[in-house]
């Protein structure tokens, strides 16, 4: 992680707030009904054979997550804006966060509107728009910093993600602001 983003994200985390005891939330009890054949006895309760209900019900924890902080949606994106050049991994920014693998996508869902990968692929075109549009580099180049595997799979999705290829749309944008 490079310096600045790592003094940001140590900024933001010493301005957070701290975290209640209980994070995950609270815990309820949901009855399930009893066999339709009837009560069962307590000597038989042992015994249940598939497609059998116990008689008494059982006890299943709901957690709810509580809702994520603006400084933690900061973090994330800190995350990402400073490590672009590098495979970012769902694991990773759930360890950043202390939060789960599905919890990570979630909030990314939840507040992107798209899936972890999703987003850190609008990142990497978003910079390579503004690299295209104030520098020269090659297109390799320009790839690579901003942590695509090869020219070709970067003009892919910038393709897919813009409608116009990357060389194309450098273009064009030059001819528009001369």
């Amino acid at each position: 992680m490079n310096p600045d983003a790592q003094a940001i994200l140590e900024q933001q985390l010493a301005v957070a707030p701290t975290a209640p005891a209980s994070l995950h939330g609270a815990v309820s009890a949901l009855p399930v009904a009893p066999a339709a054949s009837g009560e069962r006895t307590p000597e038989d309760r042992g015994s249940l054979s598939c497609g059998q209900a116990p008689a008494t019900p059982i006890a299943r924890t709901v957690t709810k997550c509580s809702p994520t902080a603006p400084w933690q949606v900061r973090c994330i994106q800190a995350h990402i804006a400073a490590n672009m050049r590098s495979a970012i991994r769902t694991a990773d920014l759930a360890a950043i966060m202390g939060f789960s693998s599905c919890r990570i996508r979630r909030v990314i869902k939840d507040h992107f509107g798209c899936t972890p990968h999703q987003y850190l692929m609008r990142r990497r075109v978003e910079r390579t728009q503004r690299l295209l549009l104030i520098s020269d580099d090659p297109l390799g180049q320009i790839a690579a910093e901003c942590g695509f595997v090869s020219q070709s799979h970067f003009s892919n999705v910038f393709h897919k993600m813009v409608g116009e290829r990357p060389g194309r749309w450098r273009r064009s944008q030059a001819g528009r602001n001369s």
